[in-house]
C-alpha cells in the first residue's frame, strides 16, 4: 500500500485514491482491501452524526447498538457512492458497476465482541448466490487492536471462500 498516492484534487466526502496493481490483484485474490483516507474528515463527521442519531440501543446480544438501512433519509449516502472518486475505485477493483442496497450501523459496548465469523447470508439474501456482493466496513472512531481487540478480521478468500455456503 506505500505505493498509493492521495491527488490533490477531491470531492468534499471522497478523496482520489490511486490503486497499485498490486493493491488491486491483492484485493481479488483475497477478497477485501484496506482503503487508509478514503474518505475525508467531513464525511466521516457526517456518517458519524447519523450514526449517533439512526443508531439505537439493541436487543441482540452482540451489539449494544444496531439499526438497519442507516442512511436513506437524505441524499448524504448517495452523494458518497455517486461521487467520481468513488466510482474510480469500484471501477478499479472491481471493473463493473455495483448498486447501493443497504446501510447498516453497529456500536459495541466494552466487552462485546460483535458478530462471529460469517458469510453475510442474510446480509445479501435478496441476491442469488453467485451475484457480487460486497461490503463496505467505514471504522467512525479510531481501532487500536493493541487495546480494544476491535475492528473487523477478515478471513482472506483465498484461505476460505464464503462460496461453499452456496453451492448443491
Amino acid at each position: 500500500m506505500d505505493a498509493r498516492v492521495l491527488k490533490d484534487q477531491h470531492s468534499d466526502l471522497v478523496r482520489n485514491l490511486d490503486l497499485t496493481a498490486s493493491d488491486v490483484d491483492g484485493f481479488r485474490q483475497k477478497g477485501f482491501i484496506k482503503l487508509e483516507n478514503f474518505l475525508t474528515s467531513d464525511a466521516i463527521a457526517k456518517l458519524t452524526a447519523i450514526a449517533n442519531q439512526e443508531v439505537q440501543g439493541s436487543d441482540r446480544s452482540e451489539f449494544a447498538k444496531i439499526a438497519y438501512d442507516i442512511g436513506t433519509k437524505d441524499n448524504f449516502l448517495q452523494d458518497i457512492y455517486n461521487s467520481q472518486e468513488f466510482r474510480a475505485i469500484v471501477r478499479q477493483l472491481i471493473g463493473q458497476p455495483l448498486i447501493f442496497t443497504q446501510g447498516l450501523g453497529f456500536g459495541l459496548a466494552q466487552g462485546d465482541t460483535g458478530f462471529c465469523w460469517h458469510t453475510g447470508v442474510v446480509s445479501f439474501s435478496y441476491i442469488n448466490p453467485a451475484d457480487l456482493g460486497y461490503t463496505i466496513w467505514i471504522p467512525l472512531t479510531e481501532i487500536n487492536p493493541q487495546f480494544q481487540h476491535g475492528g473487523m478480521a477478515y478471513v482472506p478468500r483465498n484461505v476460505l471462500n464464503g462460496e461453499y455456503r452456496f453451492k448443491l
